[in-house]
């Protein structure tokens, strides 16, 4: 395997864009068992691209890695072959040739920066579609020190994020970050996650979130007996607000079914709405409201978490 090219040195041009004359392009594939992919390589060109300020060219310099943008970075082989995975081996000659990658500069002047001895620069305030962006980089030229950075950085977009994080965490493997977006996306139909899950997650997936379906269909049988005349009116209420199953969640319950009616007492007639009908009712009905609230956190405490060890074993 060489990134060496036999093409003749390119004519001079004032031209930014190749003349007809120049070398084609020459895709050149390599990388490690986890990763199969191409760089494209070709003789220099005349100085139309730009250079990194941070990896400027520099005397012990031994390779010329150009992004998608026509930035130029200016790197030394052993720091890569230290740090990555897929980059190939110091000892491997590229006859000044240029190594062309499909990131962006933005990207890779993070990434590059994760692969030299020295402290590495903060992604806190990184957008997630740039977070998203790094992650992917990292990934594909298996920079670990990178990689870790972004998975603990993709936890805070756990909610926000959610469907593509679980992309990204299913595409590589994460079991831990799609265990934790589980619970989170559990209102997310089953339909919009089909081709994002692979198999062997698909199906644990599909029977963790039928468990809160389940729970969700058996609120009805649940209803405590009570005779009391405002009962039946504050059961269909309940009921009628049970919209998703993340409504069946401990503080979902407080803050959405049971909490928008009002219990009489012998000095205040005060009365609050529920779903614009006003509801009052006595201290039998809450007694009874309380229980079925117990009766239903108990199942809902019942739903086993998500596994998917069967899949990774």
């Amino acid at each position: 395997m060489s990134l060496s090219g036999n093409s003749s040195p390119q004519p001079t041009s004032t031209s930014t864009s190749e003349s007809s004359s120049a070398p084609p392009r020459t895709p050149v594939k390599f990388g490690s068992p986890n990763n199969d992919f191409k760089f494209d390589i070709k003789s220099p060109l005349p100085p139309i691209r730009k250079q990194s300020l941070i990896f400027p060219n520099h005397p012990n310099s031994d390779v010329i890695i150009c992004s998608s943008d026509q930035v130029e970075f200016h790197l030394q082989k052993k720091y890569l072959e230290a740090s990555s995975g897929a980059f190939p081996p110091a000892e491997m000659s590229t006859n000044g040739e240029v190594v062309f990658l499909s990131e962006s500069s933005a990207t890779l002047e993070i990434l590059f920066q994760f692969m030299y001895p020295r402290r590495y620069p903060s992604i806190d305030k990184l957008t997630f579609p740039a977070l998203m962006l790094l992650a992917e980089a990292a990934e594909k030229y298996e920079v670990y020190s990178m990689i870790y950075a972004c998975q603990i950085r993709l936890q805070e977009f756990l909610v926000t994020g959610s469907k593509a994080v679980l992309a990204f965490s299913a595409k590589h493997g994460y079991t831990d970050l799609i265990i934790r977006l589980a619970p989170i996306m559990v209102d997310t139909p089953i339909s919009e996650v089909a081709d994002i899950l692979p198999p062997c997650y698909y199906r644990p997936w599909s029977i963790y979130r039928e468990s809160w379906l389940n729970v969700m269909l058996s609120v009805a049988k649940l209803v405590p007996d009570h005779s009391c005349h405002n009962w039946n009116l504050l059961v269909k209420q309940v009921l009628s607000s049970l919209e998703k199953p993340s409504d069946l969640k401990s503080a979902n319950l407080g803050l959405k079914l049971f909490s928008e009616y009002s219990v009489k007492s012998a000095t205040s007639k005060s009365r609050r709405k529920f779903s614009d009908v006003p509801l009052s009712v006595d201290q039998c009905c809450q007694s009874k409201a309380d229980e079925w609230k117990a009766a239903i956190l108990s199942q809902v405490s019942r739903i086993p978490p998500l596994s998917i060890k069967a899949a990774t074993s």
